[in-house]
């Protein structure tokens, strides 16, 4: 419900905005006029077991592994995730966690 929706957003930390433009920040900053309608957003998505394309994509960014990495061996790829995709997987990953605990296969 909106209480584990609003849980999970402040529970994030500062993040850059992926490909869907937004920022973790900005979604908390947005929270007091959006929460139900992300709330039906997220939840939407969840019982209908569909992600849109957005939240599926990921921004590749190459991160030196040291200060002068001058050849391509010398750097790491990391993906920013939207931060859409961010909320629904802490929120799916908490849901599945519980629902295994809750029956000891854990």
């Amino acid at each position: 419900g909106t209480e584990e929706v609003l849980e999970t957003i402040f529970s994030l930390t500062k993040s850059t905005k992926g490909l869907d433009n937004l920022s973790i920040e900005e979604i908390k900053l947005c929270i007091p006029f959006c929460l139900n309608a992300l709330t039906d957003v997220i939840n939407f998505s969840i019982y209908s077991c569909t992600v849109p394309k957005i939240w599926k994509s990921a921004l590749i960014t190459p991160v030196p592994k040291t200060k002068d990495a001058a050849r391509i061996e010398q750097y790491r790829p990391i993906s920013i995730l939207p931060a859409m995709s961010k909320i629904v997987e802490k929120i799916v990953h908490k849901q599945v966690h519980t629902f295994l605990e809750e029956r000891k296969l854990l």
